[in-house]
């Protein structure tokens, strides 16, 4: 498990993992400094959802439905790895 914690980067107070989302708009609770997670951290995120639907679908022959069949799979696994994997490695936050 990684022993860093998400915090803000202007006062550095300590930010809950379950607030940190891929949204638009988040904030520190303390000063208020509108914050985002990387944009690198976010394509990692979903280069690896993508991939693990695409081996997914191609262990599991799905056939004539293999595009349908990685994009439904691409969203199991980002649901899997927002819930399991953002909390073990959670990104350094930075200022928007």
């Amino acid at each position: 498990m990684s022993d860093h914690k998400p915090s803000c980067p202007g006062c550095s107070s300590a930010i809950p993992v379950r607030s940190v989302t891929f949204e638009l708009q988040l904030e520190c609770p303390a000063c208020r400094t509108q914050l985002r997670v990387p944009l690198v951290y976010q394509a990692n995120f979903t280069t690896a959802s993508f991939v693990l639907g695409l081996i997914s679908a191609h262990v599991l022959d799905v056939g004539p439905h293999f595009v349908e069949a990685t994009f439904l799979l691409a969203f199991v696994f980002a649901l899997f790895l927002g819930t399991t994997i953002v909390p073990l490695v959670p990104p350094m936050l930075e200022v928007r």
